[in-house]
């Protein structure tokens, strides 16, 4: 025996519907955003970290020759990229010390 859950009339917006899904009674699926849309944004943000992160642990491994350093710069420019890539620039992008 099931029972499925219904929710008052005053409340269609913010009471879940137990249909094991997670999603809410009244809702309708979102339309398509046009233009640059939050999935577009997070993809930019996504890829700029993994280039960042490459090109700044080339430096770091030009700049000391040291694999620690090219991890350190790497990590660097995954998580801090905005920070990151100008000091390396400011340092002279893969030149040595």
């Amino acid at each position: 025996m099931s029972y499925r859950y219904t929710a008052p009339p005053a409340y269609p917006d913010i009471t879940p519907a137990m249909n094991g899904v997670g999603a809410y009674y009244g809702t309708q699926p979102l339309e398509p955003v046009k233009g640059l849309g939050e999935f577009e944004i997070q993809k930019a943000l996504s890829v700029a970290s993994f280039v960042s992160s490459a090109a700044l642990a080339y430096h770091g491994y030009r700049r000391s020759k040291s694999v620690w350093s090219a991890i350190g710069w790497a990590i660097a420019g995954s998580l801090a990229w905005p920070i990151a890539v100008p000091v390396a620039l400011a340092q002279g992008f893969g030149k040595a010390k």
